[in-house]
């Protein structure tokens, strides 16, 4: 059976994290990067998410769960309202490189 995107999407948090200028970010800021450097499996997640009336923040949802399983990675510290794309207010998670 094919990997689905999101299981594409976590083999290169990786590859992301280690993109990220600061040891301390946000999931708006990991978000950011990982569309910039891998368009195509965005896209593809936001097509999978296509029966969603908010596709991008389901995505953005699932992003952030992808990150809280990787305790080898980062270490979630928190969270903070930050204005998204949309330019609605939303509460992103705060990480730390492990």
């Amino acid at each position: 059976m094919a990997a689905s995107v999101f299981e594409k999407l976590k083999e290169i948090y990786p590859t992301v994290i280690g993109m990220m200028s600061n040891d301390r970010f946000n999931s708006h800021e990991f978000m950011l990067v990982l569309v910039r450097e891998h368009q195509e499996l965005y896209v593809q997640a936001l097509l999978e998410q296509n029966q969603s009336d908010q596709p991008s923040q389901v995505v953005a949802e699932k992003i952030a769960s992808g990150l809280k399983e990787r305790t080898d990675l980062v270490t979630h510290i928190g969270s903070e309202p930050i204005e998204n794309v949309f330019e609605q207010t939303y509460h992103f998670d705060i990480w730390q490189k492990v």
